[in-house]
């Protein structure tokens, strides 16, 4: 996710925060599959980057083809701030593609930021 905003004088600052997780799938059926696995978070800007590690679950619910919702809950750390994030998305599958929307939330120390989210996952 890049974050933008405008400061004093007309000038734009941005950052980049992210993360990157390993899966492991516990459960599956043929309506539903749960993950757990770990990662690691990033936030980078113009004078520093911050990186941390999280605990990460995830599901998605496949309950009429093509659709699938899921949603994934990150716990863990950035830098010296504790984090939060969560993510729910609908979504519609075409071979090994999804297209989705969603909502995507962070809460990083005294710093929080929602917005909406849309993207093409690649399933295989």
């Amino acid at each position: 996710r890049v974050l933008q905003e405008s400061g004093p004088s007309a000038t734009l600052d941005s950052a980049t925060l992210g993360d990157a997780n390993f899966f492991f799938r516990f459960a599956q059926s043929n309506q539903f599959q749960a993950r757990a696995g770990l990662g690691f978070n990033y936030l980078s800007d113009r004078s520093d980057s911050n990186f941390g590690g999280n605990f990460t679950y995830a599901v998605d619910w496949y309950p009429v083809k093509p659709v699938i919702v899921s949603a994934e809950i990150d716990l863990g750390w950035l830098g010296h701030e504790s984090l939060f994030h969560f993510r729910v998305t609908e979504g519609v599958n075409w071979k090994y593609g999804e297209a989705f929307v969603g909502y995507d939330y962070y809460d990083v120390g005294n710093f929080q930021v929602g917005g909406m989210v849309a993207g093409v996952r690649l399933w295989f």
